[in-house]
C-alpha cells in the first residue's frame, strides 16, 4: 500500500485540510482518479471501525471531525488483509511467488479464511499483474496453479509486491511471515539455511540497509530513498527464492566488470550471512545488477564503465531536443547534462535487465509537459538504437523531467502585469466604466477596449493573457471571462480568482519569439542575445574569461588544462601500478596534485576494481578530490608495451590518462571533449602511434 494513502489521511483527517481533489493530485504528482481510489481505501478502513468517513462534495475532500487516531493505529496488517482487497492481493502475490511448488485454491484457504469466490477474483487480478513481468500463472487439473517464468522475472515481480506492501518490514508484520514459514517448513531444501539462522523481515531490512550504506560510501554515491527501498525489497525477494532453492543462472558466462560487482564481491561474506546461504557468482552478479539499476542523487565519482559512450549519447540527446526548443538553453545547462548522464546509466541497466519501474510523476508529465514529452520520446530513439535497448514510457517520463527542470531554471518569477483586453458590445460609456473599475481594483495591463469585430481582428495577430467580455464572446484558445455591465460582486470574485492565478514568469524563449517576429538574426547573434537576456533577468551568470578557477565555478576547455608537459610517450611500464604512478607523476610535477593523490589512485584501483579501464586499451585512473587534488588536469602517457590491468575485455592497456578533479562539476567540459576524442577510433590509433607529446596535443586539438 502506498505511503501516499497515509499522507492523504493525515492531511484530510488529522490536519483537517479541505481541498479540491485536483489540488491533492497535483500535490502528490498523480491523477485525480488515483486520489479518488485512495479516498475509497481510507473510507474502507474508517467504516470498518465505525468512524465517520471522508466527504466528497463537488470534488472538495473534507473530514467532519478532527481525527486524533494515527494511521498505524487505524489499521494493522492482519485486519487490513480482510478489509482491503489491494493489500490482500499483494500478500497473496507474495505468498504464491515464495512457494516451492504449485498451489491450489484450497491451499490458500488453508492459510487464509477467505471464500473461494474471493480468492478466484484475487488470483485473476494477480495474473494480470504477473503478465507485465512475462510470468504465467497456469492452472492444471488435479495439480492446481503453477508459476511459469524466468527466475529473474519472478524476482522482479516479487520485488514489486514487496514494494507495495507497506507493512512488510514492520514489527507488526505477522500474516506474511506466518505464511512464509508455513510454506517453507517442508519445502526448503538449501542445507545452508536453518530456521534458527533465518532473519525476520525487520532484521533483514536493518542489516541490508547497513550494508547498502557501506557500499554507497565505498562507491562514493548516494542512492535515492526510493532506490534504497527497492534494493532492500529486491534482496529480500532473492532471499525468499533462495530459501526454496530457486537460483539465478546467467545465460552468459561473462560477468560485467563494474564497480558494483567489485563491491558485492568485497562484501560477499556479509551478504551470505544475511542470506544464510552460500552465494554463487551468478547470485552476486544479480545483486550487483540491482545496484547498477539504482538511481543516484549524489556522486563523487563521475567515471564508470562505458562513460565515454554514455556521455556522447547524452550530448546527442540534448542537441536533438534543443532543435524543438531552440531558446531553452539546454545545450549550455551543465546541471541538465550531469543529471541526464547520472540517470542514463541506471536506466540503461534497468532496460537491459527488463526491470519495470514505477514513475509517480508519469501522469503529471503526460498531461502537463505533453509537447516536451513527445520530443524527448522521439529523441531517445537515438540513444535506444546505440545502446540496443528500449525505454518504457515510465523511463521516458523521467528523462522528460530533467528537461522540464532545465526549463524552469531558465525562468524567473517577475513583476509582470497580466495583459488584458476588454470586449464590449454596449458602447463607449459602458466600456470606459468597466475599464475604470478594472484599473481601480486590479494591478493589470489593459491593452485596449474593443468591440466584437475589432477584437477578433486584433486577436488574429496578437496575444493576450485574459479577455474580459461584457456579454458573450469567444475566440479559439483564449481565456475569456464574461462579466455583467453592472460589474457586481460575483464578477469581482471571478476576476480576482483569475488574475491571481495569472502570475507570469520571465521566459527567454517567449521573449526571443517576439524579437524574431520583428527582426532577423544570424545564429551566433541569437546565442549572444539569449545569453545577454539571461544575464539581464538574472537567469544565469556569465563567467569572465580571466576569472579564477574555483570549485563549482568556471569550467575550462580541454586545451586550457592539457599541455605538453602533461604528456609522455612510449613509457616502459613494469606493471599496472607503475603505469598509474608515472601518469600521476606528471600531475604532481605541474602542481596539479599532491604526492598523496598518486597512491590514492593506486588504492582506488585495488579497492574498486578495474572499471577504470574505460575502453579497449584505455585506462583512466583517478581518486577523490580530498585525496590531494589541487586543480584540474590530465596526465597522459602512452606505453611502449601494453600492460595487463586485469579487465576481462578491455585489456591490455596502451594509454593511461590520470584524471585530477577538484569536484565533480568543474572538469566536465574538458572531460566531455576528451570523451569525444577517445570515442574516435582513428584518433585513438594516432595517439598510440605518436612519437612526441606535441603530436598528441595536435591530435587532441584536432590539428592535422
Amino acid at each position: 500500500m502506498s505511503v501516499r494513502v497515509e499522507q492523504l489521511y493525515n492531511l484530510v483527517c488529522c490536519a483537517h485540510i479541505s481541498m479540491h481533489v485536483s489540488d491533492f493530485a497535483a500535490r502528490f504528482g498523480v491523477s485525480s482518479r488515483t486520489i479518488y481510489n485512495d479516498v475509497n481505501r481510507i473510507n474502507t478502513f474508517l467504516r470498518a471501525y465505525n468512524r465517520t468517513y471522508i466527504q466528497n462534495k463537488r470534488g472538495i475532500l473534507s473530514y467532519e471531525y478532527l481525527s486524533t487516531v494515527a494511521f498505524s493505529q487505524l489499521v494493522n496488517d492482519r485486519e487490513l488483509f480482510y478489509i482491503d482487497p489491494e493489500f490482500r492481493r499483494t500478500r497473496i502475490g507474495e505468498l504464491i511467488l515464495t512457494l516451492s511448488d504449485g498451489f491450489s485454491i484450497e491451499d490458500l484457504q488453508a492459510y487464509y479464511d477467505i471464500s473461494r469466490n474471493t480468492l478466484l477474483h484475487d488470483i485473476q487480478y494477480i495474473k494480470n499483474i504477473l503478465q507485465k513481468y512475462s510470468i504465467k500463472l497456469t492452472s492444471f487439473q488435479f495439480v492446481g496453479y503453477v508459476v511459469e517464468g524466468s527466475e529473474k522475472d519472478i524476482r522482479n515481480a516479487l520485488t514489486s509486491f514487496f514494494l507495495n506492501d507497506e507493512f512488510l518490514f514492520y514489527k507488526s508484520n505477522t500474516v506474511f511471515e506466518d505464511c512464509l514459514n508455513k510454506s517453507n517448513d517442508s519445502a526448503c531444501n538449501i542445507s545452508e539455511v536453518e530456521e534458527s539462522t533465518s532473519l525476520s523481515t525487520l532484521d533483514f531490512s536493518v542489516k541490508m540497509h547497513e550494508l547498502i550504506e557501506k557500499i554507497c560510501k565505498d562507491l562514493q554515491v548516494e542512492f535515492s530513498d526510493a532506490s534504497v527501498d527497492y534494493l532492500i525489497c529486491s534482496a529480500y525477494a532473492s532471499y525468499c527464492r533462495i530459501r526454496i532453492n530457486k537460483k539465478i543462472v546467467l545465460a552468459s558466462q561473462v560477468i560485467p566488470t563494474t564497480r558494483e560487482f567489485e563491491m558485492v564481491k568485497k562484501y560477499s561474506k556479509t551478504l551470505e550471512q544475511i542470506f544464510s546461504a552460500e552465494l554463487s557468482a551468478d547470485e552476486l552478479d544479480y545483486v550487483a545488477s540491482k545496484l547498477r539499476e539504482a538511481s543516484i542523487v549524489h556522486f563523487d565519482d563521475l567515471v564508470s564503465e562505458n562513460w565515454i559512450k554514455l556521455g556522447i549519447l547524452i550530448d546527442k540527446l540534448i542537441e536533438d531536443v534543443s532543435h524543438a526548443f531552440p531558446y531553452a538553453g539546454f545545450i549550455d545547462d551543465e546541471m541538465l547534462r550531469v543529471g541526464l548522464l547520472n540517470h542514463l546509466r541506471p536506466a540503461y541497466w534497468r532496460a537491459v535487465n527488463q526491470t519495470f519501474i514505477e514513475n509517480p510523476m508519469l501522469d503529471y508529465v503526460a498531461n502537463q509537459c505533453t509537447e516536451l514529452f513527445d520530443v524527448v520520446e522521439a529523441s531517445l530513439k537515438i540513444v535506444e538504437s546505440e545502446l540496443d535497448v528500449h525505454f518504457p514510457i515510465e523511463e521516458v517520463a523521467f528523462f522528460t523531467l530533467f528537461f522540464a527542470g532545465s526549463l524552469e531554471r531558465n525562468k524567473r518569477a517577475a513583476i509582470r502585469q497580466t495583459s488584458v483586453i476588454v470586449v464590449c458590445r454596449e458602447g463607449l460609456a459602458t466600456s470606459q466604466l468597466i475599464r475604470s473599475k478594472l484599473e481601480t481594483n486590479f494591478d493589470i495591463n489593459i491593452i485596449g477596449v474593443y468591440g466584437v469585430a475589432e477584437a477578433r481582428r486584433w486577436l488574429e495577430s496578437n496575444n493576450v493573457d485574459v479577455i474580459v467580455s461584457v456579454g458573450h464572446f469567444s475566440f479559439s484558445g483564449e481565456n475569456v471571462i464574461e462579466v455583467s455591465p453592472q460589474f457586481n460582486q460575483v464578477d469581482f470574485r471571478k476576476l480576482q480568482e483569475s488574475f491571481h492565478s495569472q502570475t507570469k514568469p520571465v521566459d527567454v524563449a517567449e521573449i526571443m519569439s517576439i524579437i524574431l517576429r520583428h527582426a532577423s538574426l544570424e545564429e551566433d547573434k541569437k546565442k549572444l542575445l539569449i545569453s545577454d537576456l539571461k544575464q539581464y533577468f538574472g537567469l544565469s551568470s556569465k563567467c569572465l574569461e580571466n576569472c579564477k578557477l574555483e570549485r563549482g565555478g568556471y569550467q575550462p576547455m580541454l586545451h586550457e588544462v592539457l599541455t605538453k608537459d602533461l604528456v609522455e610517450v612510449n613509457y616502459e611500464a613494469a606493471d599496472r601500478n607503475d603505469a598509474v604512478r608515472r601518469a600521476g607523476r606528471l600531475l604532481v610535477k605541474r602542481g596539479i596534485a599532491e604526492e598523496s593523490y598518486i597512491e590514492a589512485m593506486i588504492e582506488n584501483v585495488e579497492v574498486n576494481g578495474t572499471y577504470i579501464v574505460i575502453a579497449p586499451g584505455i585506462a583512466m585512473p583517478h581518486a577523490r578530490p580530498d585525496k590531494g587534488a589541487k586543480s584540474i588536469g590530465f596526465g597522459i602517457i602512452t606505453l611502449r608495451h601494453p600492460v595487463i590491468f586485469g579487465h576481462p575485455t578491455n585489456d591490455p592497456v596502451e594509454i593511461v590518462i590520470a584524471l585530477c578533479a577538484i569536484d565533480h562539476q568543474t572538469h566536465l567540459k574538458a572531460l566531455a571533449e576528451l570523451a569525444e576524442i577517445l570515442a574516435d577510433e582513428t584518433k585513438v590509433k594516432q595517439i598510440k602511434l605518436a612519437n612526441t607529446p606535441g603530436e598528441i596535443i595536435k591530435i587532441m586539438e584536432g590539428s592535422e
